[in-house]
């Protein structure tokens, strides 16, 4: 489904009012899972983003920071990036 660019902008000014700088923390995989938790969220809402409650955003959030991706992964993600790094 391709979303009015309007929603898109009014969805993104949500979020970062509702996640704030936080999301500045995620690594590439997560925000990743992010963008495609966050598109499928605003698809079930039929691209209206004013429909889209500050729990659902924070639920995103915290299924892709705690249950998708969790701290440990990142970790072990950040680990194996400077193991290559070290390789090259």
């Amino acid at each position: 489904m391709q979303f009015d660019p309007e929603q898109v902008n009014a969805i993104s000014n949500q979020a970062a009012r509702v996640i704030g700088p936080k999301f500045m923390d995620l690594i590439p995989q997560q925000r990743h899972l992010y963008n495609g938790c966050m598109t499928r969220l605003l698809n079930d809402h039929n691209g209206v983003a004013s429909s889209v409650t500050d729990a659902e955003i924070g639920g995103v959030w915290e299924m892709v920071t705690e249950h998708l991706f969790p701290p440990e992964l990142v970790a072990l993600s950040k680990h194996m990036e400077s193991q290559q790094k070290e390789g090259e």
